[in-house]
């Protein structure tokens, strides 16, 4: 996964679950306030 200014671009190619991978990539990626959203929907 890359990003280029606003868009975030995502390899389709990726070897397993998608939504998964793209999840745990956004919330690597997040600032704090926007890890702890993720935190809650748990």
């Amino acid at each position: 996964m890359s990003e280029k200014e606003n868009w975030i671009v995502i390899d389709l190619a990726m070897e397993s679950d998608l939504l998964a991978t793209l999840i745990d990539n956004l919330y690597i990626r997040a600032n704090t306030a926007t890890q702890k959203m993720f935190v809650s929907i748990r």
